[in-house]
């Protein structure tokens, strides 16, 4: 068997690694292995190495590499900088015979939104008007060039720290020593297209249509995602319009094999435009959105993509549409103290009949989330989805979000001392 590290290995992954014949060297921080979603990662890895700070990486992996044959170090995620961590021990540790993945330079690109909009300009494509300053009458001058602009942290993730600019006031807020990254806002149908590389060459597994929550007067992040429908229901012109796109974007990075998420936006000019990239898959279990519409298991193409690529390329290219799918978070639009959460359903309730397995538990369990100091607060980053999600699949043909939205229905919170029951976005 051949050996490969993996840093922060969740479930799949892991999954995915042993299924394929790897050897798996997993790894994780203490937290990570008390945490649901590496539960089956910890039962799968051959070996765990838990460490307690991610400055102890280095030596980890240094040391195992001394003591072992490794022929790859991967990461799915950019939580703790994985992904980007993977790429640079890769390029310190292994030699020319092991496997290549992505280059460390390729991955800084993607990861700072700032080299992310000059490397747009570099290539020629649409780009987004940007601005990068710590002068503040600069920032002022360009949101009033551009009308609304958006602030985001030049390395930031989940939708933290976002933030809508639409006065100069809101301005003077910021601390403009730190790095933050001034935008255009572009209004449009925003989409994140799921993609992988095998022998150098990027090819679109599909592309997913995301709702975001949206304008609220409860304090809720307007930019946290809501819900994701697979595939996206648009037409032929603009499945083109973004899959041109994206191969402009791609032809200059030299990766052999990786996982592509790449989130675009196609404006109201009909122009589409980078909002960002990432050399890993989707979360908010765009993996399992795939896996349900096309039984397409992207973690299990990623690893027989070294071993068996033309047999990768074949798949990616005769895969049948079985299912639409959508996944929806519980977002109540209310906040504050609740009594309890129930469902005015059963399980063998005819809705369910089409509900992934996956997440039944998620409905059945947000009853343990109600009690006595239970308090919903405004969801302002996607870690903060704490009530979990519903995830379905239905025949091509009908409306996934339509069944999710006649769950939701059937779900109740009730608030301490509000007369009413809370409802989601």
């Amino acid at each position: 068997m051949e050996k490969i590290i993996l840093l922060f290995g969740q479930d799949e992954p892991v999954k995915a690694a042993v299924k394929n014949n790897f050897y798996v060297i997993n790894i994780l921080t203490e937290l990570q292995t008390k945490d649901d979603e590496y539960f089956e990662a910890v039962k799968l890895s051959h070996e765990l190495k838990i460490i307690s700070s991610e400055s102890e990486i280095l030596d980890t992996v240094e040391k195992i590499k001394n003591e072992n044959t490794i022929k790859g170090i991967f990461s799915f995620t950019d939580t703790r900088d994985g992904v980007q961590l993977a790429a640079e021990l890769s390029e310190k540790f292994l030699n020319g015979n092991c496997y290549k993945s992505v280059l460390s330079k390729d991955v800084e690109i993607l990861n700072n939104k700032i080299r992310t909009r000059q490397y747009i300009d570099s290539i020629g494509i649409t780009n987004i008007p940007y601005i990068f300053s710590e002068k503040k009458n600069k920032l002022a001058e360009f949101l009033n060039d551009n009308n609304k602009i958006i602030m985001k942290p030049f390395n930031g993730q989940g939708s933290l720290d976002v933030y809508l600019i639409e006065n100069k006031s809101e301005i003077n807020t910021f601390d403009t020593n730190s790095k933050w990254l001034g935008e255009k806002f572009i209004i449009g149908q925003e989409y994140s297209v799921e993609g992988i590389f095998v022998d150098g060459h990027h090819y679109i597994l599909g592309i997913t249509q995301k709702t975001k929550i949206g304008l609220n007067d409860n304090g809720h992040n307007q930019f946290v995602e809501l819900a994701h429908e697979f595939p996206a229901d648009i037409s032929n012109h603009e499945a083109n319009l973004i899959s041109k796109y994206i191969y402009d974007f791609y032809q200059n990075i030299e990766a052999m094999n990786v996982l592509t998420h790449t989130e675009v936006i196609i404006g109201e000019d009909k122009d589409v435009y980078l909002v960002e990239g990432h050399f890993r898959p989707g979360g908010d279990a765009i993996t399992k959105l795939i896996l349900s519409s096309y039984e397409l298991d992207v973690f299990d193409l990623f690893f027989r993509s070294f071993l068996e690529p033309q047999e990768v390329k074949k798949k990616i290219a005769t895969r049948k549409l079985l299912y639409r799918s959508a996944i929806k978070y519980f977002i109540p639009k209310q906040t504050g103290k609740v009594d309890n959460i129930f469902l005015k359903f059963e399980l063998d309730d005819k809705l369910l009949k089409n509900l992934d397995a996956i997440y039944i538990n998620y409905l059945n369990n947000m009853n343990n989330l109600a009690g006595e100091d239970k308090e919903l607060i405004p969801v302002l980053a996607s870690f903060d989805r704490e009530l979990g999600a519903v995830l379905v699949r239905v025949k091509n043909g009908t409306d996934p979000m339509t069944l999710i939205d006649s769950i939701f229905k059937k779900i109740q919170i009730n608030f301490t001392n509000k007369k009413y029951s809370g409802d989601f976005f």
